[in-house]
Order: C-alpha cells, then structure tokens, then sequence
C-alpha cells in the first residue's frame, strides 16, 4: 500500500514540476521581452514643397508651361530650388488630358512646351486650366497648383504712316468655339530688346481691340540700325506672358569699334611719366635687396679671415 501511495506522489510530483517549469520559463520570456522592447522604426518627417507654375505664350503662338518646384530649409529660411523631381502637367476641367511629365533642371524648372496646332479645352467663359502636379517621395509631400488663363491672341506690325515710325498692336481675346472679343481699355507695354534687357519705350491704349504707338528717332540700333521691338504682357491676371516681337532698321546706326585713346589713366597703355616713377622705385627696392646679400657675403668673408 505505501509502494503504490509513493508511486502516486512521484508521479504527482514530476507533473508539478513539469508546470512549474513551464510557467517559469513563460514568465521569464515575458520579463526578457519587457526588459529588451523592439526598437520602434523612425519616422522621417516628410518636407513640404513650394510649388508654382507659369504660362509664357511665345511668338510663334506655341505656348510654355514652366512648373517651379523648391522647398524651405528650416535651418537657414533660405528657399533652395531641387533637381530630378519629375512634375506632371495636365489642363482641362471635365476631362483632363496629360500633357506629359518633366523633370526639373538645376533651377527647380521642369519646361512643358505645347504645339500651337494642340486645341487646348476651355470652360464655357474661355478660361484653359492649367495644372502641375508632384506626387510626392520619400522626402517631399505631395502638392500641386493650378492656373486659370485667357488665350490672347497678338498681332504687331510696324510701318511708316506720313513719314512717321507707327506700332500698331491689336489684340483679340480667343474664347470656347474659337470666338474671338476684341481687348479694350487695356494698356499693353511696347520694349526695345537691348543686349542684357528690355527697354520700356512706352505703352498703347488698346480700343476695340487696337492701338498705335509713335515710335521715337532717338533709340540705337546696331551697325546697321535693326532694333526689335516686343509687344507683351507680363504676370497678367487673365494672359500670364504673352509677348510678340518684329524687328526693323529703324534705330540709329552705331558703330562698336574702338576709339583710339591717348596714354592715360583709365586706358590700357599707362602714361610715360608712370612707367619711369615706377620703374625707379622697383631698381630702388631691388638695389637695396642686392646691397644687402652684398653686405652679408663680404661680412661672412672678414669672419673666415679672422679665425685664420
């Protein structure tokens, strides 16, 4: 009786032991993996981009959408443009047509050049919507701008009208179904193309769709008097940049060759008087330099004959 009374608690002890274990070392894992918690994974604050777009209608009436793309640095407040970032540019209201995607150039500009012969859609009062759009990536945002415009169709010819140099601008308004309204009351901007600007000469008063601008005898032309002339508007509300351009011999002929001068202070060829004042100060310092080294080898010389 006390054999099989042994044999039970032996038995009974081992499955005791057996849970203990195993509850001893579940509780273990648990205290091991509240003491060593699994790195948690950074997360990387994402930078909001600056994005913009313009509109340039050249003069072979093609047309240039240029979207800008930069960011803030939070350290120094200075906007710094980026390079590589792929912009994709689409335009139209209801139905949206893709004009393409573009990267952007060391000046944050991705470039998006449009046919003349592409009919871009129009809402019903005339406005193309333009769009420019970033998806974003692992470090920026994603963003994009829009950009409601009026087509403006310009026209510049120039003539002689009684002796007098006439600009004659018109401009006409290009609405949906291809109508077109006449500008008025609008004042356009006439420039003279010079060699790192534009020179504002005046501007034409535009009524039903039509002005003249006296062009005056006074502005320079190049060696054969052509000048270019450049009706256009800039950062208009409904146009954006429209410009167009004509050139004719109708400046004053220069000539660029250049003038002999006389010896003098601001010329190349210094005057005589300089050259021989400087010339005697530099042998002066230099003699000095060679009566020194003189000095010394005869100083060194009189020591060796002394020891002897």
């Amino acid at each position: 009786m006390k054999t099989k009374i042994n044999i039970n608690i032996q038995k009974n002890l081992k499955v005791i032991c057996w849970v203990l274990a195993i509850v001893l070392f579940a509780l273990g894992q648990q205290g091991y993996a509240q003491d060593n918690p699994e790195p948690e994974q950074e997360t990387v604050e994402k930078l909001k981009p600056i994005l913009k777009i313009m509109s340039n209608k050249n003069d072979d009436n093609s047309r240039t959408i240029v979207g800008l793309f930069s960011y803030r640095d939070k350290e120094t407040r200075k906007f710094l443009e980026v390079k590589g970032i792929t912009l994709d540019f689409y335009v139209g209201v209801d139905s949206i047509l893709k004009l393409g995607s573009f990267k952007t150039d060391e000046d944050g500009k991705a470039v998006c050049t449009i046919n003349p012969d592409l009919q871009l859609p129009k809402d019903e009062e005339g406005y193309i919507h333009f769009i420019v759009e970033f998806v974003g990536n692992d470090l920026f945002m994603a963003a994009d701008k829009e950009l409601d415009l009026i087509d403006l169709q310009l026209e510049l010819s120039l003539e002689v009208l009684d002796s007098v140099k006439t600009v004659t601008v018109k401009a006409e308004k290009i609405l949906s179904n291809d109508e077109k309204v006449p500008l008025n009351e609008e004042d356009i901007p006439i420039y003279v193309q010079r060699m790192f600007s534009q020179l504002k000469i005046g501007e034409i008063s535009l009524e039903e769709g039509q002005g003249t601008f006296e062009f005056p005898n006074n502005i320079p032309g190049d060696t054969l008097g052509m000048i270019t002339l450049i009706a256009k508007y800039e950062d208009h509300d409904d146009f954006a940049n429209v410009s167009k351009n004509e050139s004719i011999a109708w400046g004053i002929v220069t000539s660029h060759h250049t003038i002999f001068h006389p010896r003098s202070l601001w010329t190349t060829v210094a005057p005589v008087w300089m050259i021989v004042t400087l010339s005697i100060m530099l042998l002066g310092v230099w003699g000095h330099y060679i009566f020194v080294i003189f000095e010394m080898i005869k100083l060194k010389k009189g020591k060796k004959e002394i020891a002897e």
